[in-house]
């Protein structure tokens, strides 16, 4: 796990150094939507159910067709899951700070696609609810995947994110975030 999380952090200072390099624009925006998840474990233990929650951010692109996109986000989201014949209804509030290195398959003025991948950092600013003693992790570490459509200012994006560490590890749960965006890019 040591040698992936190395990995990963020297592919984005790679990308980084390289998009630096080559940079020449730089947009700023603000994004809002919506995202369903569930808390994974093992399958025998939980009869989980899935939750709807809120995510709202800014974000900023740098560099052109190759870009990384860094951004600070607050998001709601949950499961509710039984253990050992009782209910629980987990539920986070976290900032969380993407960092993604994407690409613009078609780059035209006023329209692209593009997609990204990396990383994703969660700060609980909740306690959620303990499971029989068993308490969820302050910080989150997850792997990030997006796709999107620009129309000039605007812009959709949906997006998957899975735990990279356990969120709790006593119950051997990581979460799985699906989101769906809209923003408008302002700079």
């Amino acid at each position: 796990m040591k040698t992936l999380k190395f990995l990963m952090v020297l592919f984005t200072a790679l990308v980084f150094a390289q998009v630096s390099k080559a940079q020449t624009g730089i947009t700023l925006g603000l994004r809002a939507g919506t995202n369903y998840s569930n808390l994974y474990g093992n399958p025998s233990t939980f009869d989980r159910k899935g939750k709807t929650g809120i995510v709202a951010g800014v974000f900023a692109r740098l560099g052109d067709r190759l870009y990384i996109e860094p951004g600070v986000n607050f998001i709601s989201y949950g499961s509710k899951f039984d253990f050992q014949n009782q209910r629980y209804d987990a539920k986070f509030n976290q900032i969380q700070v993407p960092l993604l290195v994407g690409y613009k398959f078609i780059d035209r003025e006023s329209f692209n696609v593009h997609a990204g991948a990396g990383a994703e950092f969660g700060f609980n600013l909740n306690k959620p609810v303990k499971v029989q003693n068993f308490a969820y992790k302050d910080f989150t570490t997850a792997g990030k995947i997006a796709a999107g459509v620009d129309f000039k200012n605007f812009l959709i994006d949906l997006g998957y994110s899975y735990s990279i560490a356990k969120v709790n590890k006593s119950l051997d749960q990581r979460a799985g975030i699906y989101s769906c965006t809209i923003g408008y890019k302002f700079w």
